[in-house]
C-alpha cells in the first residue's frame, strides 16, 4: 500500500516535505504525531491524526503517539490569538493517562509486531533537562530570525496581545521532541495538522543542523464544515471520544446529521472504506438524497471504530425509536431510551416555580437565556411534546413526568431531559439551617479561621492554610444522605477553595471495604490517584468548574466520579462519610441530593 497515495485521495494531506514518499517506499519508517493533553479526553478533532497513525501502521510502518506532558505545560501558540491558561502537573498527569488509554484502543501495540505502536511522553526526556543545557545544546542551532518567521509566531507578534517567551520557545521544545525520537527511536517522520507545519519543520531543521540527519514530514488540512462552521462543535460544545462526555447516541447523531457536502468529504477521511465503495455510496445518495445513505454509512463506520458494536446498536435503537416512530412514542417511553442527554436541576427550584428560560439555562441544556428565547420565538422548542410559545412560561411540578423529568425537543432532531433532584442534606450560610460555621468540626491545629461574610453577600468566608489532611474543618452528613448520588457546592467564583469528599467504596464482591478521598477544586480537572499520607488513604482529583466573579455552582455525580476514578481498581461506591473544605474564598451552600 502506498501510504501517501492512499492519504491523498482521501483528502488527508496538505503539505509534504520532498523525499517523504520515497522514504516510506524505501523501508519501514517510524512516524509520530503529538497529542495535546489539555483535556482528559480527545475529541473528534483528534480523529484525523489518530486515523493517520492507523493508516501508517496498516501500510507496514511504525506509529508513535506522543502525549505532550512537557509541551502541555507550555502551550502551543499555533492558531491561538492569546496565551492559554497553563495546567497544573496534577491535571496534566491525569489527562495524559486518559489520553493514553484512548489511543491504545485504536492502534496495535502487540510487541511481537516489528511495527508495534508506541505511546511516549515527552516529559520523560525533559524532566531532568536543565534550562542552561537546553539553550546551550539546542537553542544555539536555531536562530531567532528563523523562529520569528514562522506564521504562528509572526501573527502573534503583530497582534495586540503579543507573545510570551514561554510560547515563543514552544517550537524549540517540539523540535527537540522530533530530534530525541530521531536519535532514540529512529523516528524519521512527523505528521500533524497544517497549523503545525512551522513547528514540524523546526524539528527537521534541528535534526539536520545538530546531527546532519535527514527527516521528513507531512500535514493534514484542518477540517471545516461546508457552511463555514467549526468542525466538531455543537451547541453543547465539543464532540468527545469519551462516552461519559458524549454518549454514543449523540456521537452517532453528529455524523448522521452531516450535510451532503460534508458527508461526502468526511466518509473518505473518517472511514476505511475503499474508493469504489465510497463512490458507489455517493452515486446511490445522489439518486435518493432523502435516504441519507452516505450519512448513515459514515455514522455507522465511525461509531463502530470509536465505540464498538454494542454502543452502535444502542445508538441505532434509540435513533429508530425516536425518529422512526416518534409519533407513536409517549413521553414516558422516550425518557426510558438510553443516550438522551440529561441535565439535572434541584427539584426545589421547580417546586418554587421557575420561568422556562431560567430552567433551561440553570440545568445547562442551553448556554444562555438568549439562545433559549430565540428558539422559542422561532417555534422550535417543545416541552413534553407540546410547543412552547411563551418565553415567560412558569414551570412547576405539574410539568414533571413521573414526578421527575421534563422532556425538551429542539427542532426535529434533538432531544434532552431535565431531571429533578431531591435534596437529602444541606449546609448553608443561613444561620437558621444546617449552618456551615456552626456544624463544622475543626481538625488538627489548623491555623486558619471560618467566619461569616461582612460584605453584604450572605456567605461563609474561608481562610484555612496548612496541610490538607491535618488542618481544616469537616462536616458529617445526615444518615439519610449517606447514599447520595450528587454533591453540589455554590461558591463565589475566582476563589481558591478546595472541596474534599470522603466516601466508602467496596470491592465488586462487596467483601473489601475501603475509605477514599476525592478532591474537587475550581479549574482542576484531574482524576490522578496518589498516596499523600502515611496511613495509605488514597485521594483522587475530579471535575472542573468555571471561573467568573459571580456566585457559581458545581454539581458532581458521585457515582460517576468514583467509577471514573477508582472503577478500574474494581471499587464500587457505597456511601458518603463526610466532606471537608479548605483554602481561601467564599461559599454559600453545600448539599447532597438524589434522583
Amino acid at each position: 500500500m502506498n501510504l501517501i497515495a492512499e492519504l491523498k485521495w482521501r483528502g488527508m494531506i496538505q503539505d509534504i516535505m520532498p523525499g517523504t514518499e520515497e522514504q516510506l517506499a524505501k523501508e519501514m519508517t517510524a512516524g509520530y504525531i503529538g497529542f495535546d493533553p489539555t483535556s482528559d479526553s480527545l475529541h473528534i478533532g483528534s480523529l484525523v491524526p489518530i486515523l493517520v497513525l492507523v493508516h501508517l501502521q496498516l501500510a507496514g510502518h511504525k506509529p508513535i503517539a506522543l502525549v505532550g506532558g512537557a509541551t502541555g505545560m507550555v502551550g502551543d501558540p499555533s492558531g491561538k490569538n492569546e496565551e492559554r491558561n497553563l495546567l497544573s502537573e496534577e491535571v496534566l498527569n491525569h489527562n495524559l493517562n486518559c489520553v493514553k488509554r484512548q489511543l491504545e484502543k485504536f492502534l496495535d501495540f502487540n510487541p511481537i509486531l516489528p511495527n508495534a505502536a508506541e505511546v511516549v511522553n515527552n516529559y520523560d526526556w525533559f524532566r531532568d533537562m536543565r534550562f542552561l543545557d537546553f539553550i546551550r545544546d539546542i537553542g544555539k542551532h536555531i536562530t531567532v530570525n528563523y523562529m520569528s518567521a514562522k506564521d504562528s509566531v509572526r501573527k502573534r507578534l503583530e497582534g495586540e496581545n503579543g507573545m510570551s517567551f514561554t510560547e515563543f520557545t514552544y517550537q524549540l521544545v517540539q523540535g527537540y521532541d522530533f530530534y530525541w525520537l530521531y536519535k532514540n527511536k529512529n523516528c524519521k517522520l512527523q505528521m500533524g495538522g497544517s497549523d503545525q507545519w512551522g513547528n514540524i519543520t523546526t524539528g527537521t531543521e534541528l535534526i539536520r543542523r545538530k546531527s546532519g540527519g535527514e527527516a521528513f514530514a507531512f500535514t493534514c488540512p484542518l477540517l471545516t464544515k461546508a457552511d463555514g462552521g467549526k468542525f466538531g462543535k455543537t451547541e453543547k460544545g465539543n464532540i468527545w471520544l469519551d462516552p461519559a462526555k458524549t454518549s454514543p447516541y449523540e456521537f452517532y447523531q453528529f455524523w448522521l446529521n452531516a450535510s451532503d457536502a460534508d458527508a461526502e468529504k468526511w466518509i473518505r477521511i473518517f472511514t476505511f472504506l475503499g474508493r469504489f465503495e465510497i463512490q458507489s455510496l455517493v452515486t446511490q445518495h445522489e439518486e435518493n438524497p432523502n435516504a441519507r445513505i452516505v450519512q448513515k454509512r459514515l455514522a455507522k463506520e465511525i461509531t463502530l471504530f470509536v465505540h464498538g458494536e454494542e454502543a452502535y446498536n444502542q445508538a441505532i435503537s434509540t435513533t429508530e425509536k425516536l425518529f422512526g416512530n416518534s409519533g407513536n412514542l409517549s413521553v414516558e417511553e422516550i425518557i426510558q431510551l438510553p443516550g438522551i442527554p440529561e441535565f439535572p436541576i434541584l427539584k426545589t427550584r421547580i417546586e418554587e416555580g421557575i420561568d422556562i428560560l431560567s430552567l433551561l439555562q440553570e440545568s445547562g441544556s442551553f448556554s444562555s437565556k438568549g439562545e433559549a428565547r430565540k428558539l422559542i420565538q422561532q417555534g422550535g422548542l417543545k416541552m413534553n411534546n407540546d410547543k412552547i410559545t411563551d418565553p415567560n412560561q412558569v414551570i412547576n411540578t405539574l410539568d414533571l413526568i413521573s414526578e421527575k423529568f421534563i422532556l425538551f425537543q429542539k427542532g426535529k432532531k434533538s432531544y434532552s431531559l431535565v431531571s429533578s433532584l431531591n435534596i437529602l442534606d444541606e449546609f448553608s450560610a443561613n444561620p437558621n439551617g444546617r449552618n456551615l460555621e456552626n456544624t463544622a468540626t475543626k481538625i488538627g491545629n489548623g491555623n486558619g479561621s471560618v467566619a461569616m461574610s461582612s460584605d453584604g453577600q450572605l456567605g461563609i468566608v474561608f481562610h484555612v492554610k496548612g496541610d490538607w489532611f491535618n488542618d481544616g474543618h469537616d462536616w458529617s452528613v445526615r444518615e439519610s444522605a449517606i447514599r447520595a448520588k450528587y454533591f453540589m457546592f455554590t461558591y463565589l467564583s475566582k476563589t481558591k477553595l478546595t472541596f474534599y469528599l470522603k466516601v466508602l467504596v467496596t470491592s465488586k464482591d462487596g467483601k473489601i471495604p475501603k475509605e477514599k478521598w476525592i478532591r474537587f477544586e475550581p479549574s482542576l480537572a484531574s482524576n490522578d490517584i496518589y498516596d499523600p499520607i502515611a496511613d495509605q488513604e488514597e485521594m483522587a482529583y475530579v471535575n472542573s468548574v468555571s471561573q467568573s466573579n459571580i456566585w457559581d455552582k458545581s454539581l458532581i455525580n458521585i457515582e460517576t466520579a468514583v467509577s471514573e476514578t477508582f472503577g478500574q481498581g474494581g471499587w464500587v461506591y457505597k456511601k458518603v462519610i463526610k466532606f471537608r473544605i479548605r483554602g481561601e474564598g467564599k461559599i454559600k451552600r453545600v448539599l447532597f441530593a438524589n434522583d
